[in-house]
């Protein structure tokens, strides 16, 4: 073999083979070779008579030493032996910029598994405040509704019972007590009704907010020798509303009746309901007297209540109105977008 040299190899090459040869002219075929890759092998490896070679298959990356030595038919060893270097290039994915990707995406990874965690144990966090939230102010309201409405009616009652009481030598003055006490009932179960209406979950839907609102239309207005229409659609979609919701369109709908009674001078009201992909709008016209601009006076402070109701749902408030031909109050709830 010739002197020390280097040999460069490429990163996974197949195999590397060596030819081996030495001079013997008196018995060249008992030659015998041993040899050994140093980073490999610290052994020597001795081949039997007749093998001229040594074949070593994919080397990892690294520096390695080929070393071969001879025997003689004799059994004498050289006493020196021939060497080669090797140098086996790295394969990419051991190179210093592989792993610092990998190390940087790994890296990139855990963070961003981190934050996911977080956000989503935040936004948890987050949707709970708000059902509490939520459920304090639904407790807020349902006592201002039982105050206002429901012990406004019992106090009345408790009040006309004791003048009854006083008066119970007038009868002509008791009877009409007694009728007075017998409105203010059926008007306290009325506000019974729809706080219970108002509070059940059952009646979550857009169904029951326009059965109800209808319903409540018809028997009011009657009531009050008005006529009431409804167009409502014969197949309403299955839509979820909030209690919140239910509750604020329905006190928007019975305010706007009252003002009807008190206001328009009205003989026919129509009702109507408009539901698409976008949006439930509610029709609220009369056939009253009607204004060429708002009052400024409590029909003026009822529209910005009925505003403000719509406002803090999300939804519109319009009015539109002409002396002589009546009032349109247009109600429009746009759907949530879907997540």
């Amino acid at each position: 073999m010739d002197g020390p040299a280097t040999l460069h190899l490429p990163a996974q090459h197949s195999s590397v083979r060596f030819e081996l040869t030495a001079f013997d002219f008196q018995a060249p075929e008992n030659v015998q070779f041993r040899h050994r890759l140093r980073g490999m092998e610290d052994n020597w490896v001795v081949e039997p008579e007749g093998i001229r070679s040594a074949t070593h298959q994919t080397l990892s990356s690294g520096d390695y030493e080929f070393e071969a030595a001879a025997c003689n038919g004799d059994g004498d060893w050289s006493r020196t032996s021939t060497s080669i270097r090797l140098e086996v290039a790295k394969s990419f994915w051991e190179t210093w910029w592989f792993r610092g990707l990998v190390l940087l995406a790994f890296t990139g990874l855990i963070v961003a598994i981190v934050r996911y965690v977080s956000f989503r144990r935040l936004r948890n966090q987050l949707r709970v405040l708000e059902q509490q939230n939520a459920l304090q102010r639904e407790r807020a309201r349902i006592a201002k509704d039982i105050h206002d409405d429901l012990g406004a009616n019992l106090t009345q009652i408790a009040f006309m019972g004791e003048l009854a009481n006083q008066d119970r030598d007038e009868p002509d003055l008791v009877g009409e007590r007694i009728r007075k006490i017998s409105a203010t009932a059926r008007q306290a179960v009325k506000s019974l009704d729809e706080i219970v209406w108002a509070v059940n979950p059952r009646n979550d839907t857009l169904t029951h907010l326009l059965d109800y609102s209808g319903q409540f239309a018809v028997d009011y207005l009657r009531l009050l020798g008005i006529r009431c229409r409804l167009d409502f659609p014969g197949n309403i979609p299955a839509r979820e509303l909030s209690t919140d919701l239910r509750h604020n369109l329905f006190l928007v709908v019975k305010e706007s009746l009252h003002n009807i009674f008190k206001h328009a001078n009205a003989t026919e009201v129509r009702l109507r309901a408009v539901v698409d992909e976008t949006a439930l709008v509610l029709y609220i016209e009369d056939n009253g007297c009607g204004f060429a601009q708002a009052p400024d006076d409590a029909l003026s402070d009822g529209l910005r209540n009925m505003e403000q109701r719509m406002a803090d749902i999300g939804g519109e408030f319009k009015i539109a109105s002409q002396t002589g031909q009546g009032t349109k109050i247009t109600l429009r709830l746009p759907w949530p977008a879907p997540h």
